[in-house]
């Protein structure tokens, strides 16, 4: 699987004009943004991009099983995949933008928890 781009430099540019540096989004940052996003608005990104290759129900196919990921990745860790991509996953950072990313990463995180 890949990082996550897109949701780094929106956040930096939220940063910028909340009165951070701009320069960089830390993983504080990331989280918050994923905390405060809507799951529900995340959910078509992901029945539109990810379930082709996840599954529709994260049982994985040929992309990675996301049942269970929440237990696994911290809301960062996805949020880099998803931007930056990893392995044969693409990266989608730069067709999303920073909400969408944030709302997608919510989504996952909420559907496929911990086990």
């Amino acid at each position: 699987m890949a990082r996550l781009p897109t949701i780094v430099l929106a956040l930096a540019v939220v940063a910028a004009g909340c009165g951070g540096s701009g320069a960089q989004t830390n993983d504080a940052d990331i989280e918050a943004r994923v905390a405060a996003a809507d799951p529900a608005a995340g959910q078509p990104v992901f029945d539109d991009i990810c379930a082709a290759c996840h599954g529709p129900e994260g049982q994985g196919g040929i992309g990675a099983r996301l049942v269970g990921v929440g237990g696994r990745l911290s809301a960062t860790e996805i949020h880099e995949i998803v931007t930056d991509g990893r392995g044969r996953m693409p990266a989608w950072g730069n067709r999303l933008d920073a909400d969408e990313v944030d709302a997608v990463v919510a989504y996952v995180l909420d559907t496929f928890p911990a086990e």
